[in-house]
């Protein structure tokens, strides 16, 4: 662009150099802390930034070696901060998941709550190899809920094996919510273990009947 400028009855001429693109909104600070990783393997016990999750521009990566059995969970609260003022900026988190549990994977679920004055908006999930069927649920009170599973053919996830699971989501500014993460059996495995449970459920249930007994 050339302005021109009268001084001192003589025009100047300035050529103002083209306006470069405006800087990309990118993370520049994320902390995710454990709330509940006992079913986590964790060399030193603890949940590292740069061993365990990270970050880079707008992405979001984790890394976990479950080795509990059926029923266990995962709770970490997610604080992520952007450097700008820019609205519905879109974020990615990629979860790298490893089974060292003792049953077989069938499905896996991510549920998401955002902070009071935190906002998701517009989630998306993708399938993988291992779950080609994903369903993402959007709750009424603002938090959402993915579900990865196995189609027919589908291998899931065995004992040992991992599975990469992608999401991705839009922020208006810094962002806190708390994400809870659960593995799904077999339905046979759970049955398994639902009928496994009932003697020992009958017996504490005698149990506390005769104890309160009338003499």
């Amino acid at each position: 662009m050339v302005r021109q400028f009268l001084l001192g009855g003589v025009f100047l001429s300035i050529v103002a150099a083209p306006a470069g693109p405006a800087q990309a909104a990118q993370i520049d600070r994320l902390t995710l802390t454990a709330i509940d990783v006992e079913a986590l393997f964790l060399p030193d016990g603890e949940w590292l930034q740069g061993r365990d999750y990270g970050f880079k521009d707008l992405d979001v990566w984790m890394r976990e070696h479950w080795e509990e059995s059926i029923g266990s969970f995962v709770i970490h609260h997610v604080e992520m901060g952007m450097d700008g003022s820019e609205v519905n900026v879109p974020v990615t988190i990629h979860k790298d998941v490893t089974n060292g549990t003792d049953f077989f994977w069938d499905a896996f679920q991510v549920d998401l709550t955002p902070d009071p004055g935190s906002a998701i908006i517009g989630l998306t999930a993708d399938p993988s190899p291992q779950f080609s069927s994903v369903t993402v649920a959007d709750l009424a009170d603002g938090s959402w809920s993915i579900l990865w599973e196995t189609e027919q053919d589908d291998p899931g996830v065995p004992i040992g094996q991992t599975v990469a699971l992608d999401f991705q989501f839009h922020v208006d500014g810094d962002i806190a919510f708390k994400m809870r993460e659960t593995p799904i059996p077999e339905p046979a495995a759970a049955l398994l273990l639902t009928i496994g449970a009932l003697p020992l459920f009958r017996r504490r249930s005698r149990a506390i009947r005769h104890q309160w007994l009338p003499l």
